[in-house]
């Protein structure tokens, strides 16, 4: 739908679309405008589930806009995950999105280094285990201010309680 170009991802007997700026669903079918960051999309109502979502954090014509894999269910949703790897990443220049690297597999990444900040999660795709931190002065940031910085200049940041996935019992 919409010209849409699909990648087959033939480990899991499926496939992904890379939806136009606005557009979302497993078809691209459903047009959501596009958001500043995916807790803006999360507050509006506009959110579609944990999945892709062109986000454009300078709010322009959307010239400059990306997709990113937006969080939308972990510590009441709207989290902008920006990369996803089992070694070494560079954030500050590896920005780009490549639908052959879907997020959760090494080399899932895209740009949040303008996107202003006061909270951040980790995740761990193999226990599923995450782990939320949220700065204390409730000042944002973002990462492409603070590169190079010492630890130091970010302020004091609090741990907040470890989310686990949920396991049945019996």
């Amino acid at each position: 739908m919409n010209n849409t170009p699909c990648v087959a991802k033939y480990e899991d007997d499926d496939y992904q679309c890379t939806c136009a700026p606005g557009y979302h669903g497993k078809h691209c079918e459903i047009d959501i405008g596009v958001q500043n960051n995916c807790r803006d999309t999360k507050k509006r109502g506009l959110s579609q589930g944990d999945g892709m979502y062109w986000l454009d954090p300078d709010g322009g014509n959307h010239s400059n806009a990306f997709l990113a894999y937006c969080d939308m269910t972990s510590y009441n949703g709207g989290w902008t995950m920006c990369y996803t790897t089992d070694e070494y990443v560079k954030p500050k220049t590896e920005v780009a999105f490549n639908a052959q690297f879907p997020y959760g597999s090494d080399g899932y990444r895209t740009n949040c280094n303008i996107i202003p900040f006061t909270e951040i999660i980790f995740v761990d795709h193999q226990t599923g285990n995450k782990a939320y931190f949220k700065r204390q002065t409730n000042q944002s940031i973002t990462a492409a201010e603070n590169y190079g910085n010492r630890a130091g200049t970010y302020g004091l940041w609090d741990g907040l309680e470890p989310q686990t996935p949920l396991t049945p019992t019996s």
